[in-house]
């Protein structure tokens, strides 16, 4: 997980009503877990008097922290085209909701542009809408864009620009085994390997090794 991708102040004093502003800054955290778009953070909150004299155990409670999702980078290409940007934005939520290949194939351009007018319609929709496109609503600004671009700019048959299709990846050599087996780890492994909140409030005491957000009293 890539630390540097959000900055944010070590410290804030709160105000005669307990309240302080939080300036948090968010660059591009790359792709850490290559399909998936973007990284989840989760922010925790500390008392200073917590920090200063430290009280074990620490009275907190664990669901109390700010959950941030910072999207990859994406730039399509000029214009968008299916074989381009397009199609592997589609392709994985075809790959991940197969039920509704049923009626609509988001993998098959040909489908694709047979709903064009709908499509663009659904992911024209706010986020808040109950009918915008995904309903995971986990697709980025950037991309969002690119895809309404691409259905409302049709090229010159009238429909979405197909481009050219990419080259296949050339195969890289397989090396030969040794026989050898790579080391077992040599440091303490964390026996918390799942997602979701639960799972970063269990990693809470790994997450207080950095400088611990905190306020002033109240």
């Amino acid at each position: 997980m890539p630390g540097y991708a959000v900055q944010y102040p070590v410290r804030v004093v709160t105000d005669a009503r307990g309240r302080a502003r939080l300036r948090l800054r968010a660059r591009d955290p790359g792709r850490p877990r290559d399909y998936i778009d973007g990284q989840v953070y989760a922010l925790y909150p500390v008392l200073e008097s917590a920090v200063v004299a430290p009280v074990d155990p620490y009275p907190y409670n664990q669901w109390n922290f700010i959950s941030l999702l910072v999207w990859s980078g994406f730039q399509p290409d000029e214009p968008p085209t299916w074989h381009g940007a397009i199609e592997p934005v589609l392709r994985q939520y075809a790959n991940l909701y197969p039920v509704m290949r049923d009626f609509l194939d988001l993998g098959d351009y040909q489908q694709v542009c047979a709903h064009a007018k709908f499509l663009a319609l659904a992911f024209d929709r706010g986020i808040h809408d109950p009918d915008v496109m995904p309903v995971t609503r986990d697709l980025s600004a950037a991309k969002r864009k690119a895809i309404l671009r691409w259905l409302s700019e049709p090229g010159e048959d009238g429909r979405p620009r197909l481009g050219a299709p990419r080259r296949p990846a050339t195969a890289r050599p397989r090396r030969r085994d040794s026989g050898r087996r790579p080391a077992p780890p040599t440091g303490p492994v964390s026996p918390h390997h799942g997602g979701g909140k639960a799972s970063a409030a269990s990693r809470r005491p790994a997450a207080q090794r950095r400088p611990p957000l905190t306020g002033g009293p109240r």
